[in-house]
């Protein structure tokens, strides 16, 4: 777990578990709604994923409401490849980490 604080308050929150797919982890991120556009969720998804990798893990899922948008942002603004998946409401990216490192 990667939490993120303020002046002793908790801002934001990131973990990951694992799947059932070997060598993938699934993750979440949650930053407190006033700091929302502060860049918070995108730092705590980079230690979060960096974390998995140095663990062992070579693709990270982040599932994400397709209402979602600031979340949708973050997954994008991390600058990592990624492939979509789409379902009836929620877009789940899949980052390769092999590949995020390396580039």
């Amino acid at each position: 777990m990667s939490p993120i604080l303020e002046d002793d308050t908790l801002i934001g929150l990131a973990n990951y578990v694992a799947t059932p797919e070997p060598g993938c982890a699934e993750v979440s991120v949650v930053v407190a709604h006033q700091q929302h556009g502060r860049g918070v969720g995108t730092a705590l998804l980079k230690i979060v994923a960096q974390t998995a990798h140095a663990n062992g893990f070579h693709h990270v899922m982040a599932p994400v409401l397709r209402e979602n948008q600031s979340m949708q942002r973050v997954s994008t603004d991390a600058g990592w490849p990624y492939t979509l998946h789409q379902a009836r409401f929620v877009t789940t990216y899949d980052v390769d980490l092999d590949a995020a490192a390396s580039g």
